[in-house]
Order: structure tokens, then C-alpha cells, then sequence
């Protein structure tokens, strides 16, 4: 069988800073996400060099023709194909660790 997976981190919660200024935490877990039988995979990225990470904002599904057809949303553009089904696989429990820290 063919499949499209991504492994990624998954930012599960965002916890605001009880201090204005400090910084942003996040509750964190490594996962895969599975897609079975994809075809007709489309790419619509703008991305630089500089760019380290490709972050998503969401994962849309519409059905078009009776097929799934899957919407992959960031930062840096979209990523769409048709596939039977979707997996997410959670690799391990959430953590809140030290590095990852935003400040907006």
C-alpha cells in the first residue's frame, strides 16, 4: 500500500505568560500523520533558504467526486492530494520542555 506521512511536532497548548513581556510555553509531542493511497499530490509553496521549518496551520478535508481530498495549510503555502484516509499518530505523551518559547 502507498503512503504520505509527515513526522512533526505537534503543539498541543499554548500557555500565555502570567507576566506581560515573558515568554510564551507549549505543551509539545512528536507525531506522524498518515495518509493512504495519495494521488494527485500538489505542491504551492513559497520558501526560502532561510526558512528551517515548514509550520502548519491546518488540515482541511473536502469531498470532491466522492474522493477525500486533503488540504495541507502553512505558513509557506498549500500541499493537496486525494487520499482513502488520514492517521495521526501520537508518538509519545506532551511535554512541556525549555526550548520552545515565542514571544508575541
Amino acid at each position: 500500500m502507498k503512503i504520505l506521512s509527515w513526522t512533526l511536532t505537534i503543539f498541543f497548548q499554548w500557555n500565555q505568560p502570567d507576566i506581560e513581556g515573558f515568554h510564551f510555553t507549549f505543551w509539545v509531542a512528536p507525531a506522524t500523520l498518515v495518509f493512504e493511497r495519495p494521488t494527485e499530490l500538489s505542491f504551492e509553496l513559497t520558501q526560502s533558504f532561510d526558512d528551517k521549518w515548514l509550520e502548519i496551520q491546518d488540515i482541511e478535508m473536502n469531498k470532491v467526486d466522492n474522493k477525500s481530498v486533503w488540504t495541507i495549510i502553512t505558513q509557506q503555502g498549500d500541499i493537496s492530494f486525494n487520499a482513502d484516509t488520514f492517521k495521526q499518530i501520537i508518538r509519545k505523551e506532551t511535554i512541556l520542555p525549555t526550548w520552545t518559547k515565542c514571544s508575541l
